[in-house]
């Protein structure tokens, strides 16, 4: 459903609308390997904002860098999937590449927060709340989570990030084939 999600803003609000069907285009291009191209130019041009108003809010795209050899591209807004969605998106496009079927779709997710509603107008839900209301009776008194990190917070919470490009030669990547295949990654 995420990914077939619209976001509209209503007054302070955004509001989910959910996509009977949304068309998917995967985009396709072949290097130019004559003319000095480098994937990399492609991939930066590739990332771009996302519409909000449009579903889906991901894009794909191949590359045909030479002869059976390929650069699969997946760009996902955060608000569409988070680290268990795109793992789980991850291994499904590689049991459709591996020509294997996709499980039926279990329940989907408006059905859960209908559930949650239910239960939050719920009298059980109330008197939960009570409870930890008496055991929290102030936002003050909530221990603070200091977690162990390995550098100290900065006073002015930031969201500055960046990108670090780099390849693992053949060795590498050989290892690191064994050690997730020894851990069910």
């Amino acid at each position: 459903e995420s990914l077939r999600t619209v976001l509209e803003i209503q007054g302070d609000h955004f509001i989910q609308r959910v996509q009977e069907t949304v068309e998917f285009h995967l985009e396709y291009r072949e290097a130019d390997a004559d003319e000095g191209e480098q994937p990399e130019t492609w991939v930066d041009g590739f990332i771009r904002p996302f519409d909000f108003s449009q579903p889906p809010l991901l894009r794909a795209g191949l590359i045909k860098l030479a002869l059976e050899k390929y650069l699969f591209i997946l760009d996902i807004h955060h608000a569409a999937a988070d680290g268990v969605s795109i793992n789980l998106i991850t291994h499904e496009f590689m049991n459709l590449y591996q020509g294997e079927s996709l499980p039926p779709v279990g329940k989907p997710f408006t059905e859960h927060a209908l559930g949650e509603q239910v239960y939050t107008a719920s009298r059980d839900f109330k008197e939960d709340e009570i409870a930890w209301q008496d055991i929290f009776p102030g936002k003050d008194d909530l221990p603070q989570l200091n977690l162990p990190t390995d550098f100290s917070r900065p006073p002015l919470q930031s969201f500055e990030g960046n990108v670090w490009r780099f390849r693992v030669e053949k060795v590498g990547r050989e290892n690191l084939k064994i050690l997730a295949a020894g851990t069910g990654i």
